[in-house]
């Protein structure tokens, strides 16, 4: 996560709307979640800990964004779970920041393997030295691939790294980008591939 943005200030006492928080991945991504009135505190800390802004809900336009994030989870560590959102939703947020507040450049990027923006062999590159394959159809999913999951019905899907091949089709697979999360295991029916050529971002 990026550690550069500015934690917006808040009043010590949360209103029952609760807090929003929402910042940028080092690769770009946009992420946003809705914290209710008992987890605020907390996640104001969290906020700061991963570089990320926090609103609280405290005008309508903010109170009808809010009942469009899903929810977020605070961790032991002190940081949070924030799920990913549409940049548009992400944006109007940052339309209720104070004037003049900077967002920062995303100071980590994937790039494909030899350099490019196009993944031209299947294989994804962090520019931290991870490597990950992109396996082409379902058969080409085993330890290392990088595929996407999901918790749940209308819950996002988001990256995994497979971390190990377990019979009958079952894989123990991690998010990549929310180390704090255990391990947990998915059937290859319940696993879904990433365009081996597509840009990365």
């Amino acid at each position: 996560m990026s550690t550069t943005a500015k934690t917006v200030d808040v009043a010590a006492s949360m209103s029952a709307g609760g807090l929003i928080v929402f910042g940028r991945d080092g690769a770009g991504k946009a992420h946003a979640s809705w914290f209710d009135e008992a987890s605020a505190g907390p996640a104001l800390g969290a906020a700061a800990e991963m570089g990320f802004f926090a609103l609280q809900v405290a005008c309508d336009g903010l109170s009808t964004i809010s009942a469009t994030l899903p929810a977020g989870r605070l961790f032991a560590s002190g940081r949070a779970f924030v799920p990913f959102v549409k940049g548009a939703l992400f944006d109007q947020l940052v339309s209720h920041l104070p004037e003049g507040t900077v967002i920062p450049a995303p100071t980590l990027r994937l790039v494909a393997s030899g350099g490019t923006s196009e993944a031209a062999s299947g294989d994804v590159k962090r520019t931290g030295g991870e490597k990950y394959d992109l396996p082409t159809d379902w058969t080409g999913i085993k330890a290392g691939t990088l595929v996407l999951a999901t918790e749940g019905h209308g819950e996002g899907w988001f990256e995994c790294v497979v971390v190990d091949a377990k019979p009958q089709d079952v894989f123990q697979v991690k998010w990549r980008d929310f180390p704090d999360f255990a391990p947990f295991y998915r059937h290859r029916s319940a696993l879904a591939l990433i365009y081996p050529h597509s840009k990365v971002q």
